[in-house]
């Protein structure tokens, strides 16, 4: 299940990123908040999975 999310949030960010080289700067801090917000909760989801 954490793998999961770690595969969703790598192609959500690669995603986000390629759009967002083509937005400009705004979007981008926009897309690294995003993405520190999914890192944390695959994070979470790992720490969870190890803990059970």
């Amino acid at each position: 299940m954490s793998q999961f999310f770690i595969a969703l949030t790598l192609v959500l960010g690669s995603l986000l990123f390629i759009t967002g080289k083509k937005q400009g700067l705004k979007s981008l801090i926009w897309i690294g908040i995003l993405l520190l917000g999914l890192f944390f909760i695959a994070l979470i989801q790992l720490l969870l999975f190890m803990f059970n």
